[in-house]
């Protein structure tokens, strides 16, 4: 009888255990506020070297210092954001013209396989989560252009990444969200014209990916990067 209270009190136990509790709403409240200062770092409204007040960007947005602070130690962490002691934040220098061609010699080496893969594990119901980040991308509103030139390379960023995902490789996945490959490109150069032709390539690309054509969205892939190779290439090192 002991044993049998015993092995039910320690279920009880085990079950309160692993419940989680929901999560809190300051992670999409984070979230939000980080994908706001990057767009603000990739804008030409902050070149290399601004300095970025914790103080001033919270009346901006609206929110307390703690967001603020999370956003900017993230962004630190992937190399845009810089501390200096008794000064604070700034917007880091640009990497070199060796790193940009780095960069672009290791997405096509990358990238296009990574597209093929997610052609093949593409699904109905993957189709409409795609299409909103196309959406966005084309979506001809632009309040203040420079701030939208900014959330343009966020959302570029999260189309590549969701096709990295869906690929299914979990290394490639990693090794492309580390390099934030997208965030320091668009912080070379600001220009209508690579947005607008930026999204007739991911057009190309999502066409083919979302019918499942893999060997097209390799070639749609590949086209991309090396077109985005030629459009910046002449600003390296500027």
């Amino acid at each position: 009888m002991k044993d049998y209270k015993r092995n039910l009190m320690s279920e009880k136990v085990g079950k309160s255990a692993v419940k989680l509790s929901p999560v809190p709403r300051r992670a999409s409240l984070a979230e939000t506020v980080y994908e706001k200062i990057l767009a603000l770092i990739i804008s030409p409204k902050t070149p290399p070297g601004s300095r970025l007040s914790v103080d001033a960007l919270g009346r901006d947005l609206k929110v307390s210092q703690t967001p603020i602070r999370q956003a900017l130690v993230r962004l630190q962490a992937q190399g845009l954001v810089v501390k200096a002691q008794n000064v604070g934040y700034s917007t880091a220098p640009l990497p070199s013209a060796k790193v940009y061609k780095d960069i672009f010699q290791f997405r096509l080496l990358v990238e296009p396989e990574v597209a093929r893969m997610a052609a093949e594990n593409m699904s109905k119901k993957d189709v409409s989560k795609l299409e909103v980040l196309m959406a966005r991308m084309e979506d001809p509103v632009q309040k203040e252009l420079n701030l939208r030139y900014g959330q343009f390379a966020v959302d570029d960023g999260k189309f590549h990444m969701w096709i990295a995902e869906k690929a299914g490789n979990s290394i490639t996945t990693h090794a492309l969200e580390q390099l934030h490959t997208h965030t320091h490109l668009f912080r070379l150069r600001n220009h209508h014209t690579v947005t607008e032709e930026a999204i007739v390539e991911h057009r190309a690309i999502f066409n083919a990916v979302i019918k499942r054509k893999a060997l097209l969205a390799r070639d749609a892939m590949f086209n991309h990067i090396e077109a985005s190779f030629k459009r910046m290439v002449p600003y390296f090192g500027e």
